[in-house]
C-alpha cells in the first residue's frame, strides 16, 4: 500500500458520500486532510517517520470515518448487479 496514494484517493472522492451534503462534516474532513498535508511535508523534509501514523489517521481515516454513511452497501450493491 504507497501511504501518498491512499490519501490522494480519499481527497478525490471523498465529496461524493452522501453526509457530505453536511458542510460541518465536509469542512472538517477538508481541515483534517490539509493538516495531513503540513505533516507529511514535514516528515518528507526533517525524515520524521515517526509522523506516519498519524498522517494516516488524519489523511484518510478520521475523514472516512466523519463522512462514511451508507456509501459501503451502495458500492456492494452495484458490483453484485
Amino acid at each position: 500500500m504507497d501511504p501518498d496514494l491512499v490519501p490522494l484517493m480519499v481527497q478525490e472522492n471523498y465529496v461524493h458520500f452522501s453526509a457530505a451534503e453536511d458542510i460541518d462534516k465536509l469542512a472538517k474532513a477538508t481541515d483534517l486532510m490539509s493538516m495531513a498535508d503540513i505533516g507529511n511535508k514535514q516528515l518528507r523534509e526533517s525524515s520524521r517517520w515517526d509522523l506516519m501514523p498519524t498522517i494516516a489517521l488524519l489523511s484518510s481515516v478520521y475523514p472516512g470515518s466523519i463522512l462514511a454513511v451508507r456509501r459501503m452497501t451502495q458500492c456492494y450493491s452495484a458490483v453484485i448487479l
